[in-house]
């Protein structure tokens, strides 16, 4: 009783720490998605909208906002991959140049399926593993022991051949372009320049569009792509089928032999019917009875022995079949899922287009329901914050905190690839702070126009061309200015949308 209550000990403790390990590295997962600050923002009592409003701080910074407010409006908008109309742009038509726009991660019903192969797998592995655990403990426990280390080794071989189909797809690619280059006449280059995901994509317009495609993906020349995966899961795999099965059917084979000796060393008292006659001696049998005796019972065991060995082959090739489809399963996802193991393409497509085809379809369903929630929990702080105060909570809302902070982030990066060190010794005259557009030296419409349309709220909009200084002839000069700005944006977005690269899968 003791014994079987400490095996039950035993196995709680393990599935416990498997469990809270789980729960944590899923915690950290989700730990920077904006649903999840969301949950923690809004859950009832302990929540930090409820905290914040039993604290009530009402003390406040030069925009009014309270210390509550603005870390709400910080904690929301950071985790939010807030996209400008540039970007988005500039992503798209990368991926489009890369052979990557049509690219997607692995959909979420593949996790499950790869889980239960990945049990199966370990579960019949474990049972090769058991017999090799210290003979000090259990045989219930030297199978939980097995079940956990064959279940390592199976993502262990999982992670590998994922990764090995990613590499093959990647560096199948890379193949089928340079190919495409080396039988153009005359040759074109594979690769020219590194192009970021994140600049304007037409600075090699006038290049092949094999070019392109090396400018947005290569790092050098030479570069071919990785293959360290695909060998190294090759000599996993090969390494883990031969001695498993080796050992499985030696295991077998030994298992058979064992038996057959318990059974030889009684046979002839089993099948002695005269055994209890006299004084039991078999020897009291006549010579032709105790033969024939002897060879039929050698016939049973070697037909039991037969059929034994029979189950056991008939198991190890089940156990193989499940083995060789995972990892063909999970290469297979490497193969048809997932972009290129490459920063720069990567970055496009998780902080560029997030997977859509249109920024209007970003913006209605990425963009603008999460706004909308964070809005919903911003008059939720508010109405109990001040619902019996003197003060007026701040007009301003989440999307004015959101859209400055896109200006804000685009302006530093902008001024990051744009910098020249100067090179004049004397200071450099700036203009004066109360300049407006109405100096005709300072009056550009066109990039005015491209401010205001990259100006995504409507109301922000508005504001902002309210505060402008204009002349009549020059809000006629920017209204003209718009207008061709919405037509070159739409034909460029037609453009990027039917751009023409299915060439490549006529190779």
């Amino acid at each position: 009783m003791f014994g079987l209550t400490l095996i039950r000990t035993y196995e709680l403790a393990l599935v416990g720490l498997v469990l809270i390990t789980t729960l944590f590295l899923w915690w950290k997962a989700r730990s920077s998605d904006f649903y999840w600050t969301d949950f923690k923002y809004a859950f009832p009592i302990f929540g930090t909208i409820s905290r914040a409003i039993r604290r009530k701080d009402l003390s406040y910074d030069e925009k009014g906002l309270s210390p509550d407010e603005r870390h709400l409006l910080v904690d929301y908008s950071s985790n939010i991959s807030a996209i400008d109309r540039r970007r988005f742009k500039n992503a798209y038509t990368f991926l489009l140049l890369a052979k990557q726009a049509d690219r997607r991660p692995a959909p979420v019903w593949t996790l499950p399926l790869l889980f239960i192969l990945l049990t199966a797998e370990a579960l019949g592995f474990s049972f090769l593993l058991a017999p090799f655990i210290s003979a000090e403990i259990t045989s219930n426990q030297a199978e939980v022991i097995g079940i956990v280390v064959a279940f390592v080794l199976a993502i262990i071989a999982a992670g590998l051949t994922h990764r090995a189909g990613e590499q093959m797809y990647e560096s199948g690619l890379i193949k089928k372009m340079r190919r495409v280059a080396e039988n153009q006449t005359p040759k074109v280059p594979l690769y020219a320049k590194q192009i970021e995901n994140d600049v304007d994509q037409n600075l090699d317009e006038g290049q092949h569009d094999v070019t392109r495609f090396g400018n947005r993906v290569l790092d050098t020349v030479e570069d071919r792509g990785p293959k360290w995966a695909i060998i190294a899961a090759i000599c996993y795999i090969l390494a883990i089928a031969v001695v498993s099965t080796v050992v499985r059917y030696e295991n077998l084979h030994l298992g058979i032999t064992e038996q057959s000796a318990d059974q030889g060393s009684g046979s002839t008292a089993a099948t002695n019917p005269f055994a209890s006659a006299g004084n039991g001696d078999a020897s009291s049998l006549p010579p032709d009875v105790e033969k024939s005796a002897q060879a039929a019972s050698q016939r049973v065991q070697s037909e039991e022995a037969g059929e034994r060995l029979l189950r056991g082959i008939a198991g190890i090739a089940g156990l193989g079949v499940i083995f060789v489809f995972t990892q063909v399963f999970s290469t297979s996802i490497g193969l048809q899922f997932g972009h290129l193991r490459r920063n720069r393409v990567k970055a496009a497509f998780e902080s560029g287009t997030m997977g859509f085809s249109s920024y209007d379809d970003y913006e209605k369903n990425e963009l603008a329901p999460k706004i909308r929630r964070a809005e919903m929990r911003l008059q939720q702080l508010r109405k109990g914050l001040y619902h019996d105060s003197q003060r007026s909570p701040s007009s301003i809302t989440f999307s004015d905190w959101l859209y400055e902070k896109m200006r804000d982030d685009r302006s530093r990066a902008d001024d990051h690839r744009n910098y020249v060190p100067p090179v004049r010794s004397e200071p450099l005259r700036t203009e004066p702070s109360n300049q407006t557009f109405a100096n005709p030296t300072s009056f550009d419409p066109h990039r005015l126009a491209v401010t205001i349309l990259d100006i995504n709220d409507k109301e922000a909009r508005r504001s902002h061309l309210a505060g402008l200084k204009l002349s009549g002839s020059q809000m006629d000069q920017l209204k003209e200015a718009i207008n061709a700005e919405k037509n070159k944006r739409a034909t460029d977005a037609e453009k990027a949308r039917t751009a023409d690269t299915a060439w490549i899968d006529d190779i």
